[in-house]
Order: structure tokens, then C-alpha cells, then sequence
């Protein structure tokens, strides 16, 4: 390690990051993922080869290396390493966020859902310069945030081992392994705690689920009663309510029928306990008649009592109406129930029609000049000439008798 002595040193140019530019390497780099992409751990292992000048045949570090890594590090490094876990865990576990919601509106509730990503990789530096904190500061967050999976990588060194410092720091940082479910707490000296918190993402519901612990060590515990225990925590149902509305025609006339069909599904996972739905038709259009598929309909209120609603299971009102007067109307209706549901966005549903007045028709009186076929109230024109001409008949009959 070199020592620079401030008086003796150009700061400016002793901190100052390197200016390179880097647009020269990006083909190369992105030449490297690729293959590394396509060939996976074959592809880093002539990496590794070719760059670090070693060949490495397992690129997971077992458990024998690490057990002698903590045979071979310095004792104060590792209680160096041990209270900087503490800290580092400490102050992080202030950092969580929580979840939280608010209802805005009657009906219409937004907020904030915190989740861990998946995975996460950590690259530790390990060729030139060998920082096993980087392994704290990275892995212990993450798991405090609960991701699932988390990966360190490292360069080798000439002889194709790891630092003995960062193979105990990973396994300080990382000592929960998941899979297994086992945590490796280490040596505690007398009245010494160790606290790991856990942050699960919970994927069922209607259940009650358990946790169960036990604690062990190599050294002779008298009393074994205390070294196990359980918390369990309810999961209550989950439904999802699904509202959509269709009418038989967007634009109609005054005076035509219009049908809407309300539909309900719920996507479950599990019941949908006292489902109802709330639509009500504006003044311009007069219901004529309604059927539900279930439950009960109130025109006066617009409450649709559906009742129970399995999961997958598809309910549908259908609204007879007829428009009376012209404009634009709105009709939109939304669906609650008693069982929690953690999406609201699709339980209401909104549609709009247009009414019309109807076509006036055209003037039919005759053209100027043309005169009018005029009916008399005797009937037809030629049938009044001919009844005129058998009266005049008649009458000479009668004088010259």
C-alpha cells in the first residue's frame, strides 16, 4: 500500500477520476455478454482464463473453502468484519419502506405496495484492490429487503482462490441460505443475541400459515426446551371483481330501445362474499324491463344484490330501456363485496350513448303551376261526371213520358 503524504501530493490530480472514454470498449463489452448470454458458465470460465489467467472448474465456492477461510483470517478482521454486519444491518433495516393506502374517494382507494425484486448480483472487487465491506454494504440491504436470491461474484486470484476475507465476509453477509432455511448465527458469547428479520412476499390465501424455528450448536445445551418455537399469521380470502357494461347500440333514436348488459366476474382466488353492484339509468332513459342472471335487482335504488360469487364465476343484469328525450348519456355502475380484494382499478365500468331526434320528412304539396288532385266528397272526379250525366237521363225520361 502506498502512503501519501498530503504536503508532498497534487490533491487535484491524486482524486481525480479518470477521464478515458469508454465508447471504444462498449462493441467489446457487448461482445462479452453475448457470449456469455448464449454460453453461459462455459463462456466465464475462458474469461477467467483469458483475463484473470487462471482456469477455473467450479465456480461455486464450497463449503471446505470457506471453513478455512475462517480458519486463516486474522481474529481482529473478523471482529472487524462482525460489528461492521451489525452496523450495516442496523442502519438499513430503518431504511424499509412500508405499504400503505388511503381511500381518496368513496370507493376508489390508492397507495403504495412495497416488494423485493427477485434476485439480486453483487460484483465484489477482488484483482488489484480487495474490498470485502463491499460484500456488507450490498448483500446485507438486500436481504433485509427480503429479495429471495442473491449472488456475489468475484475475481480469483493467481492461484484460483478467493480471499480469505471475502469468503467470510459473504458468508457474514449471506448467512441465511433460503433454500434451506438454515442461518448460520456463528459463536455466542454469554448474553450475546443475533436477530434475523425475514421479509416474505406471501403468495396464497385463506390460510393459516406457521413458522417454525429451532436453534442448535456444538456446544451442550442442559436445557433444549427453549430452543424451538412458532408464530403463525392468518392469510385472509382474496377476490377480484371484474365489472364491465355493454349497450346494444352507442347512437339510437327518441324512441328506441336500448338493452345493457351488466356483467360481473369474479377472478377469485377465493369467494367473493355479498356481492353487489350499483347502477342506476339516467332521467332520459326509462327502464321497460330487467332481468339479473342472479339475485335481485331495485330499480328505485339501482342496488343489484348479487350474493355469493364463486371463484370464476360470471353473473349478468340486463336492462330493457327506452330512450325518451335526446342528448348524451352516461351509465356507469361498480361492484363491491365483502371479501378483501387487492386491485379496485377494474370493479366499475363506464359507457356512453347518444340519442337522437328522428328524421323529419320532406314537404309533399304540389309544385307551383301544378294543380292540385283535389277530391271531392263524393269521391272521385270521374265518378261524379258519370252519376251527373245518368241523373240528366233520368230526368228527360221522366218530361218526355
Amino acid at each position: 500500500m502506498d502512503i501519501l503524504k498530503y504536503s508532498e501530493i497534487d490533491l487535484s490530480e491524486t482524486i481525480k477520476r479518470s477521464e478515458q472514454d469508454v465508447n471504444n470498449v462498449l462493441g467489446t463489452v457487448s461482445e462479452i455478454l453475448e457470449n456469455v448470454r448464449v454460453n453461459k458458465d462455459h463462456a466465464i470460465r475462458e474469461y477467467t482464463e483469458k483475463f484473470d489467467g487462471v482456469l477455473i472448474e467450479d465456480l461455486k465456492v464450497s463449503k471446505d473453502e470457506i471453513k478455512e477461510a475462517y480458519d486463516t483470517l486474522d481474529d481482529e478482521l473478523l471482529t472487524a468484519l462482525k460489528q461492521a454486519a451489525q452496523n450495516i444491518e442496523k442502519f438499513h433495516k430503518r431504511q424499509i419502506p412500508s405499504s400503505w393506502e388511503m381511500e381518496v374517494n368513496p370507493g376508489v382507494v390508492a397507495g403504495q405496495i412495497v416488494r423485493p425484486i427477485n434476485s439480486a448480483g453483487c460484483y465484489i472487487p477482488g484483482g488489484r484492490a480487495a474490498y470485502p465491506s463491499s460484500i456488507l454494504m450490498t448483500v446485507i440491504p438486500a436481504k433485509i429487503a427480503g429479495v429471495e436470491k442473491v449472488v456475489c461474484v468475484t475475481p480469483p486470484q493467481k492461484d484460483g482462490k478467493i480471499l480469505d476475507a471475502i469468503l467470510v465476509a459473504a458468508d457474514i453477509a449471506g448467512a441465511y441460505d433460503s433454500k434451506s432455511g438454515i442461518w448460520k448465527v456463528g459463536d455466542l458469547a454469554k448474553g450475546e443475541s443475533a436477530t434475523l428479520n425475514i421479509v416474505v412476499l406471501v403468495k396464497t390465501t385463506n390460510k393459516t400459515i406457521v413458522n417454525a424455528a429451532n436453534a442448535t450448536s456444538d456446544t451442550y445445551d442442559p436445557n433444549e426446551d427453549n430452543n424451538k418455537c412458532n408464530s403463525s399469521i392468518t392469510v385472509p380470502p382474496e377476490a377480484d371483481l371484474v365489472l364491465t357494461i355493454e349497450p346494444s347500440a352507442t347512437k339510437v333514436t327518441v324512441g328506441d330501445k336500448v338493452d345493457f348488459t351488466i356483467t360481473v366476474v369474479n377472478q377469485g382466488p377465493d369467494t367473493a362474499v355479498n356481492t353487489r353492484a350499483y347502477v342506476k339509468l339516467p332521467a332520459g332513459l326509462k327502464l321497460v324491463n330487467f332481468k339479473p342472471s342472479k339475485g335481485t335487482y331495485d330499480p328505485k335504488t339501482g342496488i343489484w344484490t348479487i350474493g355469493d360469487l364463486a371463484p370464476g364465476e360470471k353473473v349478468t343484469l340486463i336492462l330493457n330501456t327506452k330512450a325518451l328525450v335526446s342528448g348524451k348519456f352516461v351509465i356507469d355502475a361498480y361492484t363491491v363485496c365483502d371479501t378483501y380484494e387487492s386491485d379496485l382499478t377494474n370493479n366499475n365500468d363506464t359507457t356512453e350513448i347518444e340519442v337522437v331526434e328522428p328524421e323529419v320528412s320532406g314537404d309533399k304539396s304540389p309544385a307551383k303551376g301544378v294543380p292540385a288532385n283535389t277530391m271531392h266528397a263524393t269521391g272521385n272526379p270521374i265518378l261524379m261526371v258519370l252519376l251527373a250525366l245518368l241523373s240528366i237521363a233520368g230526368f228527360s225520361l221522366r218530361r218526355k213520358s
